[in-house]
């Protein structure tokens, strides 16, 4: 599953969850639109407000006090969460109980760094009837910002590619180790590292890295471009290169947050 930002509703996971809701409510994709952008938004406040967020409250909350027994691919407590957050965009009239678990349980469901803000801010600013907005942009409005900072990126040099709530952050910086292996020696020990040419432009055998003698060049030019890469690996063996630090302490995803709290979530539904 993909994310293009750390926020509410910036991954493929949050909008699956969102998807299985609206087929719940049986909304119509062409008569209704969606969850998040309605095609009437008093219409859909009306019907969320009648019976759909009884509907859906039944559902989830009913998982959270008898958990199925197979794990649950797209946690209750975390579908809860988001679904609350829409319901306060929409400015529908949200039951206390909802608002209630929102508010204890939403830093211990797995959501992404600025998620845990948005749901903050919307709990705090949340009025009945006035549409309120998260502020997180969708896939095509990232990518025409180009905003996504380079530190949030799973693999650095590439656009959407931030950590999903299934993965966590804890598994950062394997998957960028792993990154950094594979783009160091993409064209083989053999060709040149920035392009993967066999020989220099006129022929005869490549230059090597002047540190580590082992990764190989066809100019100077490639040697630059591929540096970004190289540097961070030239010279250490392969088994220096992988993180040190196994799995975070505390669940960083949404599916193991939701075994860990499983307890607590069921207390605070009886107000403890």
């Amino acid at each position: 599953m993909g994310a293009w930002g750390l926020g509410l509703f910036q991954s493929d996971f949050d909008y699956d969850i969102l998807k299985e809701i609206e087929d719940l409510l049986h909304l119509d994709p062409d008569k209704d639109g969606s969850l998040r952008i309605p095609k009437d938004v008093a219409a859909l406040r009306k019907k969320l407000n009648d019976t759909g967020i009884q509907m859906v409250m039944n559902k989830y909350l009913g998982k959270i006090v008898n958990p199925p027994k197979e794990p649950d691919w797209h946690p209750a407590a975390y579908a809860v969460v988001i679904f609350t957050v829409v319901c306060i965009e929409q400015g529908c009239t949200v039951p206390q109980k909802l608002l209630d678990f929102t508010s204890k349980a939403y830093e211990k469901v797995g959501l992404q760094r600025d998620g845990i803000p948005q749901v903050d801010n919307a709990l705090k600013e949340y009025e009945p009837g006035k549409q309120w907005d998260c502020g997180s942009l969708g896939l095509r409005d990232t990518i025409a910002a180009g905003k996504t900072d380079e530190s949030d990126l799973v693999l650095p040099g590439t656009l959407m590619n931030t950590t999903s709530p299934e993965w966590g952050q804890g598994h950062k910086v394997l998957f960028r180790s792993l990154s950094l292996i594979v783009k160091d020696g993409y064209h083989g020990d053999d060709a040149c590292g920035g392009c993967g040419a066999q020989t220099m432009p006129r022929g005869g055998p490549l230059m090597k890295c002047g540190a580590c003698k082992k990764r190989k060049y066809c100019g100077v030019e490639c040697q630059k471009k591929h540096w970004h890469w190289h540097k961070q690996l030239c010279g250490k063996e392969l088994k220096d290169t992988l993180p040190k630090e196994g799995p975070p302490e505390k669940p960083d995803t949404a599916q193991s947050c939701a075994h860990y709290y499983r307890n607590e979530y069921k207390a605070m539904l009886a107000g403890e």
